[in-house]
């Protein structure tokens, strides 16, 4: 393994790639409907992403008995009280971003802070649910900034390509289950994958490209929509397609994991393009 990705290892373990990737997709979104976003808003969703993925991870390893059997989880059973306490130190300074959003902003991040304390509380009951929540709370939390901003409200083509952006947020869980299916059943830890096994898991998968590709002919050929962002997911998706199809080198070293979460940042090329344009 390259000096690289043992550094980048470190970076994926603690979620930090996952928190970034969910401010380059909301300011992605954002650029897409026009929207203005303030910087306080793009803090807040990272450490809020941070936040909410980090204190899943410390549940889980929690639960498990003994040595847990993922690196993820064993970083976080090792280092439980350290992490506990930078993430308290992170609520904090999520906090006081507050103080400077919009009261637009302050209003849905509050109504999305209730349905994240709900899923820590009821997350060991959700079993095979567990990857459609997360996407769900992990997509909303991307639109977040730009529904805020009440000047531009979302059409319906906007919903359909946000929707199609979950599609991928389900597909990259999906996958990343199926491959840590393994670990999930050693240390008890109940997932889509775990419940209806890999065949089925990998059929669903194909199944939300399937809707990918026609929501998006939908949106060109219905509502005339702009290609560059379509072409955007279609090539996220493509991506994780790849990943599943070329499981044997993916596996090694958890590759999959790391090509998996820097599908979310591909949105970085959209605003480059847009922002040469301009």
């Amino acid at each position: 393994m390259s000096a690289f990705l043992k550094a980048y290892r470190y970076v994926n373990i603690l979620s930090i790639d996952t928190a970034l990737g969910a401010v380059v997709c909301a300011m992605f979104f954002a650029e897409l409907v026009e929207a203005n976003v303030w910087i306080y808003g793009k803090v807040a969703l990272g450490l809020t992403v941070w936040i909410i993925y980090t204190a899943d991870h410390l549940l889980d390893a929690k639960k498990v008995k003994g040595v847990a059997s993922s690196e993820r989880h064993r970083f976080h059973q090792q280092y439980f009280r350290p992490l506990v306490a930078v993430m308290i130190i992170a609520a904090v300074v999520d906090l006081t971003m507050v103080l400077f959003m919009r009261k637009s902003l302050l209003e849905y991040g509050l109504a999305l802070s209730v349905v994240v304390a709900l899923y820590l509380l009821v997350s060991q009951f959700l079993k095979m649910l567990k990857e459609i929540f997360i996407a769900c709370i992990y997509t909303l939390g991307v639109m977040l900034p730009a529904l805020a901003d009440q000047e531009h409200l979302m059409n319906r083509s906007d919903k359909l390509f946000m929707f199609n952006f979950f599609l991928i947020a389900v597909a990259n869980l999906l996958i990343f289950s199926w491959f840590d299916i393994q670990r999930d059943r050693a240390d008890g830890h109940p997932s889509f994958v775990t419940f209806y096994g890999r065949e089925k898991t990998k059929a669903v998968v194909y199944g939300l490209f399937a809707a990918l590709v026609a929501i998006s002919f939908y949106l060109v050929e219905v509502h005339s929509y702009d290609l560059l962002p379509l072409i955007i997911l279609f090539t996220m998706m493509i991506v994780l397609i790849v990943i599943l199809q070329r499981h044997k080198f993916f596996e090694v070293h958890d590759r999959f994991r790391y090509a998996g979460d820097a599908v979310f940042f591909l949105p970085v090329l959209y605003l480059l393009i847009e922002g040469f344009s301009k």
